[in-house]
């Protein structure tokens, strides 16, 4: 077990950090193929616009991109990627308004989201990572509240 953590997790866990220790800089394989690959230049009205397509009729991704904003962007246009980060804004606020969360824990969960939707979607899209995320800050809030 120890050597599947230390040869496999660790290094797939801490993968920007072993790059800047060994090349000085916080850029991986994924995380390149991410940047250019899966966001690239838009028509102006697919941008404004979207295309309002989400999958291809072969049930691939629409683009070709599994990047949370660009399909976003794909399916609603840029008005629709920012209706959805005001809704999930509004939806983080309204969850956690009882719970006298300190604001700065709401910021920080809103930019978690923010920077997790990079990669795929997760700003109001899939229900179980909602689900996974709410219970781990939830359970960690109420630990944090019991100290």
């Amino acid at each position: 077990m120890k050597q599947i953590l230390d040869e496999t997790f660790l290094p797939w866990l801490f993968e920007f950090y072993y790059s800047y220790k060994e090349t000085g800089e916080f850029a991986t394989a994924s995380s390149d193929h991410l940047i250019n690959q899966m966001y690239y230049s838009l028509p102006n009205e697919t941008l404004l616009f979207g295309d309002g397509k989400y999958s291809n009729s072969d049930g691939s991704y629409y683009g070709h991109t599994d990047a949370g904003y660009m399909r976003n962007v794909l399916f609603y246009g840029v008005g629709g990627v920012i209706f959805l980060i005001i809704f999930q804004m509004k939806l983080i606020h309204n969850l956690f308004k009882n719970q006298n969360s300190p604001k700065l824990f709401l910021i920080v969960v809103f930019l978690t989201l923010l920077v997790l939707h990079i990669k795929g979607d997760v700003l109001m899209h899939t229900p179980l990572v909602s689900v996974m995320f709410g219970a781990i800050v939830l359970g960690d809030f109420k630990k944090l509240k019991e100290l």
